[in-house]
């Protein structure tokens, strides 16, 4: 049983019963339909098994991995050294400095007072060793890991990040003129003028009631750099003068004068923050090409939505959704995931306690192998067979597509020893049970090595650059030529048949026949009769 730290809260992950590739008549479950085969038998993939490479220590291979070793190491003690030295730099300047003041501060008492004795500086052969012998814990962050007694030159780092937030607005609505990115600039302008900092905002809007009537009114939020622009945008109003176009045609200066507001937090009563905590639910790992309008659309057959917001972290989408009644969450308390389309997406209430938090990651494990663009809608009958909660496909961080494994969570520890122990397969492919920190080959998901020494055939189609193309084109073209030959004979061939098409026809055939008697120029309805008969 190993465990780890992330987000919080600790995580424990379970070793895995069975490991590595199949015995020969060993049976194989289908993770799709559940029916079973023999491994070597039924699953062309299994039919190759790996034979990794001899290793020798006398070879060239073996002694350039040897080699990139120790120029590795002697990197990273380099590396090591000169943080060492750059320590010892600081800790004998910040030593001699106090050495220096407490010398002089000395010298003075005992001027003043001999009866007094000089204390001992205690501080006189510290090194970075002593500072750290007795800090085995780098995360408890021990006193005995701080330079004591020089209360100035500590800088608090939390303080440094609790910096007010200095967000204004203006209305939109008090500058004449219909485009409201022009106003924008405008405004940009106007603070550029004034010498006034900011950094750019947004365009936002509330529903206000005028006349007894609902009306949309825009505003732009922005954050002052520091507190005196802060304090000047916000002493007073901001003139400045604007040319406008009157019906008649003239262009008219006008003063106008620009007034900002300061944006408020409004303070919510506990028990009405803790009524909505109730009705809310925290949504992860929601893929990026997914909608607003499809997240709403599943969710919102569970109750009516009142509020609804997702933002971005890293690669993927979160959502925070509440709704108007409490019963609407409650089936997300034994719920892990919901279904939008294809892709299986991570659920669960804003007040759950952390027990119920722990739970949730206690029992998962590693699946690999998976074929490409496996989804988790793909797995769903193995899901239910074997009471899978969550099932987590990562994706790759560049090119945004499912990888060849996942992450399988269980609720206890009976569903998880009954999967682990027997083997899977899925559309012909073998499927490894492993740690979740092991590394596993890309290409067919087998622990037992890396995609560099993998022999399994990739189906990917492998990208062309720029000659590859063009050769191709090449060649169309050339094949192209053989069977049509070059351009004139190909416009002979055209013409050819043409002329076979036509002489087909009776009323050409009659009209080109100069011998037929039939045929007068002058008069042309005999020859109609002939062809309309």
């Amino acid at each position: 049983m190993s465990t780890s730290q992330s987000t919080g809260m600790t995580r424990m992950t379970r070793s895995v019963t069975r490991k590595g590739t199949l015995q020969p008549g060993e049976q194989v479950i289908d993770i799709s339909t559940g029916s079973t085969s023999t491994a070597f038998q039924d699953i062309d993939p299994f039919k190759k098994p790996y034979n990794p490479p001899p290793a020798t220590n006398k070879d060239d291979e073996g002694f350039k991995t040897v080699q990139s070793k120790n120029k590795k190491a002697k990197k990273e003690d380099t590396v090591t050294q000169k943080q060492k030295e750059v320590m010892n730099e600081v800790v004998q300047a910040t030593l001699g400095r106090k050495q220096s003041q407490q010398s002089e501060t000395a010298a003075a008492n005992e001027s003043r007072d001999n009866n007094h004795p000089i204390q001992p500086n205690l501080t006189k052969n510290i090194t970075p060793m002593d500072l750290d012998q007795n800090n085995d814990d780098h995360n408890a962050g021990d006193e005995t890991n701080e330079i004591p007694d020089d209360e100035d030159d500590i800088i608090d780092i939390a303080i440094m990040a609790e910096k007010p937030q200095f967000k204004v607005y203006f209305d939109l609505a008090q500058i004449p003129g219909k485009s409201h990115i022009g106003k924008v600039n405008l405004v940009k302008k106007l603070l550029a003028q004034h010498h006034i900092a900011c950094f750019p905002g947004r365009i936002d809007a509330k529903n206000i009631e005028i006349d007894g009537t609902i009306q949309k009114q825009y505003y732009y939020v922005f954050k002052c750099a520091n507190e005196t622009a802060f304090e000047k945008i916000l002493r007073e109003p901001i003139p400045t003068k604007i040319k406008i176009k009157q019906q008649d045609g003239k262009i008219v200066e006008q003063d106008l004068n620009v007034t900002f507001n300061k944006i408020e937090k409004k303070e919510i009563p506990a028990e009405t923050q803790q009524n909505i905590d109730e009705h809310t639910i925290f949504v992860n790992k929601i893929p990026a090409e997914l909608m607003n309008y499809q997240i709403k659309g599943v969710f919102g057959t569970y109750g009516n939505i009142v509020n609804f917001k997702t933002f971005m972290r890293g690669q993927y989408q979160n959502a925070i959704i509440t709704f108007d009644d409490k019963s609407a969450v409650q089936p997300f308390y034994y719920t892990w995931g919901i279904f939008i389309n294809q892709h299986l997406v991570r659920v669960r209430p804003k007040v759950m306690s952390e027990d119920k938090l722990h739970e949730r990651t206690a029992y998962y494990i590693k699946l690999a192998g998976l074929p490409l663009n496996t989804s988790a809608f793909d797995l769903r009958g193995f899901m239910e067979r074997y009471n899978v909660k969550y099932l987590d496909i990562p994706r790759n961080s560049r090119f945004n597509y499912p990888l060849r494994y996942c992450f399988v969570y269980f609720q206890n520890e009976e569903d998880f020893q009954i999967a682990t122990k027997q083997a899977f397969c899925f559309k012909e492919h073998q499927l490894y049970w492993t740690d979740v920190d092991m590394k596993t080959c890309h290409r067919c998901g087998s622990p037992e090595h890396l995609a560099m020494h993998c022999d399994h055939e990739d189906n990917r189609p492998r990208y062309k650059n720029r000659k590859e193309v063009l050769k191709g084109f090449r060649q169309a073209r050339q094949e192209r030529n053989k069977k049509y030959g070059s351009y004139a004979q190909a416009a002979q061939q055209g013409r050819n048949r043409r002329q076979s098409f036509n002489s087909r026809r009776p009323w050409n055939r009659a009209n080109l026949s100069h011998d037929n008697k039939s045929h007068d120029q002058n008069n042309p309805l005999p020859l109609l009769k002939q062809w309309k008969n």
